[in-house]
């Protein structure tokens, strides 16, 4: 997994719930937003990948942050970016099983995550048995 520009604290449109770009909702022009939280990410599984997206409630789950601790590392480090990189420094490289609704455009694919829990997997033993059975492989 790892985590795309447009994740952490944004703001959202209160009518519509787009999120907001430079004070402007695409839809109701200049709206004052609502702050959120999410993840937008790729998740590869080795044979394709999808941008996952995960709404405030699971952002809040998985990466054990909710706004106010999001707001104290944003204004600590005095950049909203630092939220972002907090996600980046929990989740990337990590495990996940989804479940959620996909649909398919001229991006690709985009999961709409219901659910969402990280896999405890030891990465160390995980790369120890694939090295043995690639090794096994060259000599049978």
């Amino acid at each position: 997994m790892s985590v795309r520009s447009g994740s952490g604290l944004i703001t959202r449109c209160p009518q519509c719930s787009r999120v907001i770009q430079k004070g402007m909702c695409r839809v109701h022009g200049r709206v004052e937003g609502v702050p959120d939280l999410r993840v937008k990410s790729i998740l590869d599984d080795g044979t394709g990948a999808l941008t996952l997206v995960l709404n405030s409630k699971l952002t809040e789950s998985l990466c054990g942050m909710n706004m106010e601790t999001a707001n104290r590392i944003a204004e600590s480090a005095m950049s909203a970016n630092a939220v972002e990189e907090e996600m980046k420094r929990k989740l990337v490289g990590r495990l996940l099983t989804v479940r959620g609704n996909a649909s398919k455009n001229e991006f690709g694919v985009t999961l709409v995550a219901e659910s969402v829990s990280m896999q405890d997997v030891p990465m160390q033993d995980e790369a120890a048995a694939l090295l043995k059975d690639i090794r096994g492989m060259a000599y049978a």
